[in-house]
């Protein structure tokens, strides 16, 4: 009896710091508004770009080809997944849950990784080990350009960093949250560093997406396009141009 009164007692407390849960003193930091603006212009210039290839219907591979149907889908549900890891890991930056916000930019990555590698290989999807997938994308066509190389460098230099996450490899990865009271939280580094990230991957992700699917970038509406320009490199857009 005496562990079900103290149960139940806990869950009134957690009920009590639900309903009174607030974001109002760190959304009010300039700081936090100014890193949660940066975060915002790529997420959505992302999903613009998304929704477009959607709407023209757009795919990497012919319908005609044998694998076209299957690795058509798998593409477009990666990249879907993958603008759910990045809107879940930013909600996740928002209350200061910052371990976690960066485990799943780290299974962003993985899921653009895989979204190239499905277009050389079927097994990607299969792989347990995540390094092989980048090796199968980085021999693929798409990254095997110079130029595109440089997005894949990138990709795959912040999984590195995001997986010491994953092992804890140091002090500085690990998080002894041992109450929810912890949250909300702005710790000014964290949330510096996971800014930084976060728009790291998604411009290079972004990027390499615009580069892939040229045609359909071109074909956009000039307001869409203009939304997805102002996240994009000047190399890019001066590429993108020039093709």
């Amino acid at each position: 009896m005496t562990m079900a009164r103290d149960v139940a007692k806990d869950f009134s407390q957690l009920k009590e710091f639900v309903a009174n849960y607030s974001l109002t003193e760190q959304s009010a930091d300039n700081q936090y508004q100014s890193l949660l603006s940066r975060q915002h212009k790529l997420y959505h210039s992302l999903l613009t770009l998304l929704a477009e290839l959607v709407h023209q219907n757009w795919h990497p591979l012919l319908v005609e080809d044998i694998r076209g149907s299957s690795v058509n889908q798998a593409f477009r549900e990666r990249w879907l997944e993958f603008s759910s890891d990045i809107g879940s890991a930013l909600f996740a930056w928002i209350h200061g849950a910052y371990k976690g916000a960066r485990l799943l930019l780290r299974s962003g990555i993985e899921n653009v990784i895989k979204a190239f590698g499905i277009l050389e290989d079927d097994k990607v999807l299969t792989l347990k080990n995540t390094y092989e997938v980048f090796e199968i994308a980085k021999g693929g066509r798409f990254f095997s350009d110079t130029f595109n190389r440089t997005r894949f460098d990138i990709l795959k230099r912040e999984y590195s960093s995001l997986s010491r996450d994953v092992h804890t490899a140091t002090r500085t990865e690990m998080r002894h949250v041992q109450s929810l009271n912890y949250f909300p939280k702005f710790t000014h580094i964290d949330a510096h560093n996971f800014t930084n990230a976060f728009c790291t991957v998604t411009a290079a992700s972004l990027e390499s997406l615009c580069l892939l699917a040229q045609s359909s970038y071109q074909a956009m509406h000039y307001r869409n396009r203009d939304i997805v320009n102002i996240s994009l490199s000047d190399d890019v857009l001066s590429n993108l141009n020039r093709r």
